[in-house]
């Protein structure tokens, strides 16, 4: 009678976890394949699933997918809810993705934008998701001064991406003793440039003080752009 009761008592508790098990690996699933313009795979890209009326991606990591060699990707258990499909969503481009925000399936309008409703037993397979063109890289020039026209040496340069509201951050470029500097973007993409300037190094120095700061004027690069202009004010 023991021996028979324990036999039960464990066949209970393992479909409790088998049944947990399962639960817990239960949501909906993606497959599907991310091309560029001309129809070849791209690899090693990522991509996400956003809540519908979100303004950001969400942290949760069964939202996410990176492709693989030949630019297959999936999402599974991906929670109940509405989501819609995209790349770079509210991100500035990149040199391994270097795309504005595009929504599947072939859209840059999130409001155009196929809207994926979600559940346990919901399974997308063999979506193709297909990109625009990618945007092109340009280096150009920029040069920082004073209001009388005295070149600024030693300014900390930053490229704004105003589209994604993300910057390069400060530290990696700085202007000559000509005020210039050297910055790349990508064409299409509309930037501002912020400089600033301290009195002293920013690494050596423990504290160093803000001497001055600036922005310059919003542009789009183009094929055209050349030089961009920066004026500070004296302290």
């Amino acid at each position: 009678m023991k021996a028979k009761f324990a036999f039960l008592f464990f066949a209970v508790v393992f479909s409790l976890v088998l049944f947990d098990g399962v639960k817990a690996n239960t949501g909906g699933i993606f497959n599907g394949r991310l091309l560029n313009a001309a129809g070849k795979p791209c690899p090693h890209t990522e991509l996400e699933l956003v809540p519908l009326g979100a303004e950001k991606q969400s942290k949760d990591m069964r939202l996410w997918a990176i492709t693989t060699s030949q630019g297959f990707f999936t999402f599974k258990n991906v929670p109940n809810g509405k989501y819609t499909l995209s790349i770079n969503f509210n991100e500035t481009p990149t040199t391994t993705s270097p795309y504005s925000t595009y929504f599947y399936p072939h859209t840059a309008k999130r409001s155009d934008a196929k809207v994926f409703e979600v559940t346990a037993e919901s399974n997308f397979n063999r979506l193709i998701f297909r990109l625009p063109p990618s945007h092109k890289m340009k280096r150009f020039t920029g040069k920082i001064v004073w209001e009388d026209g005295e070149p600024v040496a030693d300014a900390l340069v930053s490229l704004v991406d105003l589209e994604a509201r993300s910057d390069t951050g400060f530290g990696q470029i700085k202007s000559d003793t000509g005020g210039v500097f050297k910055i790349t973007g990508f064409i299409g993409r509309k930037y501002q440039i912020a400089a600033i300037l301290f009195d002293g190094d920013l690494v050596k120095d423990s504290n160093p003080q803000l001497l001055a700061q600036g922005f310059s004027k919003m542009f789009y690069l183009d094929t055209k752009t050349n030089i961009i202009k920066i004026t500070l004010k004296r302290p």
